[in-house]
């Protein structure tokens, strides 16, 4: 009998390697796949990144694996392709988990986001978060990831590719939030949640935005609770 496929997908600025301390909680129950967004990883940079593209990215790397179907992890901006990739192929997609995806995009939580997105500020005040991103998207330029990303985010603060009430899906859905995230808030999590089908929403105590922050095995163990 074949093991269910679940696909791990990773946030703005991230990589496969992002979600990949996963796997070793999850892989005695699924065929656990991850892969890297269009310019990110080091793939090459195209000159724009848009949530329907890397939704696209997806759906290629399904096809590419021979995967008619699978659950669907994304972290972040992969929660975002997560769910606009379960309305595009509703067929393919089993559920659907996101943790700390924003959903509140207007042209001033752009702007607010796009302003941790400059390269000479991240070298002077965080050197060492620079280097982090040299090395996760070399041979890529790491500098021009921040750029198309600012570019990405003014687009949704303009035109948000996911509305509460005008999307919808009818896979079950749970949104997670952490209670420290400083980018997402638990109101716009929850007013999507809301607004699903067949939507369920969860606050993680003590839990802050970044991945690399969180403990792999507890963030593991509420993907296995939910889907299985």
């Amino acid at each position: 009998m074949n093991r269910e496929a679940l696909i791990l997908l990773h946030g703005a600025l991230g990589s496969s390697a992002q979600v990949e301390p996963l796997i070793p909680y999850l892989k005695q129950d699924f065929d656990v796949y991850t892969l890297n967004f269009s310019g990110h990883g080091g793939l090459p940079v195209p000159s724009r990144f848009s949530i329907n593209d890397f939704t696209s990215d997806v759906v290629r790397f399904m096809d590419l694996n021979k995967l008619p179907y699978a659950h669907i992890f994304g972290f972040s901006m992969g929660g975002y392709v997560a769910l606009k990739l379960a309305e595009r192929t509703s067929k393919r997609t089993g559920k659907i988990m996101t943790l700390g995806t924003k959903f509140d995009w207007t042209p001033e939580t752009a702007d607010k986001e796009k302003a941790m997105l400059n390269p000479s500020k991240i070298e002077e005040k965080v050197p060492a978060f620079a280097r982090f991103l040299l090395e996760r998207h070399a041979p890529s330029d790491w500098k021009q990831v921040l750029h198309t990303t600012a570019g990405m985010m003014t687009a949704l603060g303009n035109q948000p590719d996911w509305i509460a009430g005008r999307n919808t899906v009818m896979n079950e859905v749970c949104l997670m939030v952490g209670s420290l995230d400083s980018m997402v808030t638990i109101d716009e999590t929850r007013k999507i949640a809301d607004a699903l089908e067949n939507g369920s929403f969860r606050v993680l105590e003590g839990v802050l935005h970044p991945m690399e922050k969180a403990d792999p095995s507890s963030i593991a163990g509420e993907i296995l609770s939910f889907i299985k």
